[in-house]
């Protein structure tokens, strides 16, 4: 891959996040609206990644510092620049690995990429789809998973930790989201960032080990047939 090419890849989660705030609306939605624009921009440049992990991992490490000086720029203290840049760096990075899992175990690259999507996507709404899926849930365990579903939401632990909103409050959300009314506590950007991120790292590693395991075997079948 060209370095002109890699550079626009890296660029491409802040550039989207700026076209966000500009063609947004202005205080913590606008942020919010950046940041979930630029975490879906890392998430597409993960789970479509050519080339080595390697390479993909070095966009990702300029891309999220890049996010954090973005959301500074709009007026974000540091540390809610830090928490912007790690739930970027996390919604890249699982997206990249889950994709690089993907491959290994055989799915064609559209199809990994595609599913590594999806489950970005999934990562960044479960405000709106933990209460209908809780349906499926034994009773008991209904508020446990919403639970565990809102501490993992990449947006609205955005929306808390970066951009200062209290999502849950909200009127397009408190009207129409049976979670935001219960007692449930709010997710943290540290928490989600890690979860995500771990997510990606291990699947980077199992994909590494079937590729190795994999290369083994051909190697071993190869030397067979010489013999």
């Amino acid at each position: 891959m060209s370095l002109r090419r890699s550079a626009l890849l890296a660029a491409l989660p802040v550039l989207a996040g700026a076209a966000a705030l500009l063609l947004g609306e202005g205080g913590g939605r606008g942020r919010l609206q950046a940041g979930v624009a630029m975490m879906l921009a890392a998430a597409a440049c993960g789970a479509l990644a050519r080339g080595s992990a390697r390479q993909a991992l070095a966009r990702l490490a300029a891309a999220a510092p890049a996010a954090g000086l973005l959301l500074l720029a709009v007026g974000c203290w540091p540390a809610q620049a830090l928490a912007g840049a790690a739930l970027v760096a996390a919604s890249g990075a699982c997206a990249l690995g889950l994709a690089a899992l993907g491959r290994a175990l055989g799915s064609g690259s559209v199809a990994a990429g595609l599913g590594a999507g999806c489950v970005c996507v999934a990562a960044l709404t479960g405000l709106w789809w933990a209460d209908p899926v809780s349906e499926a849930v034994p009773h008991g365990a209904r508020f446990a998973w919403r639970q565990a579903v809102l501490d993992l939401d990449l947006a609205t632990a955005f929306a808390y930790d970066v951009a200062g909103l209290d999502r849950l409050l909200e009127a397009d959300v408190y009207g129409c989201v049976p979670l935001a009314s219960s007692s449930v506590r709010r997710p943290v950007a540290a928490r989600a960032a890690l979860a995500w991120g771990a997510l990606g790292a291990a699947c980077l590693l199992g994909a590494a080990g079937l590729g190795r395991a994999r290369r083994g075997r051909a190697g071993a079948a190869g030397g067979g047939a010489v013999a």
